[in-house]
């Protein structure tokens, strides 16, 4: 069994991935006002774009726009997570993929496990068969002026995150991007330190 500290590792990059790329010039949805205006992903991807602080350690997360794209490519983000947690030096990266089902939004997200990888290669948009294996998915629905979702089962994202075991809740509102165990005592709050 993968210890809390292993799984809470894991969940940055859910997040920045993902969930969890600083945005370089903006915010993702055109406009300073996060989380008004647009189509439900367009609105989410304005709330998750930015450089986020975790509560308690040195984790950075930076969420960035690649950009919309023509036909069902979906609106997508390239996320990074850096520093140090547990003793251990994190660097992971990843696509998130953001598509309006309804009013509510599938975030896929598509790790990288190639660390040299970033928002600006040229290869940023494709992926080893290994890392398409380990995609995972969220649904996150519109609540309380931000977005909420849970992972569907334990194990769901393991791969895309290793280390995330268990169901986790997830809530994003602007500035505030919150992670919650199964477990009790199990939670992570990223602040937003730049826009």
């Amino acid at each position: 069994m993968h210890s809390f500290r292993a799984s809470r590792r894991s969940l940055y990059f859910l997040f920045a991935v993902a969930t969890g790329l600083a945005l370089w010039g903006g915010c993702a949805g055109g406009g300073s006002s996060r989380g008004s205006g647009g189509t439900p992903e367009v609105r989410l991807a304005s709330m998750l774009t930015g450089s986020y602080q975790a509560e308690g350690t040195d984790l950075r997360l930076d969420i960035g726009s690649l950009g919309k794209t023509v036909g069902a490519e979906g609106y997508r983000l390239f996320a990074r997570v850096t520093g140090r947690n547990g003793g251990q030096n994190v660097r992971e990266q990843g696509v998130v993929r953001l598509d309006t089902e309804g009013g509510d939004v599938l975030v896929t997200l598509i790790p990288h496990f190639d660390a040299t990888i970033t928002e600006l290669s040229p290869n940023v948009g494709q992926f080893s068969p290994a890392e398409l294996n380990a995609a995972c998915d969220l649904y996150l629905r519109p609540a309380q002026g931000g977005y909420a979702g849970a992972t569907q089962g334990s194990g769901t994202c393991i791969r895309a995150v290793g280390g995330a075991v268990g169901q986790w809740s997830v809530t994003v509102q602007p500035d505030t991007i919150r992670l919650s165990g199964s477990q009790a005592g199990q939670e992570l709050v990223f602040r937003r330190i730049e826009s």
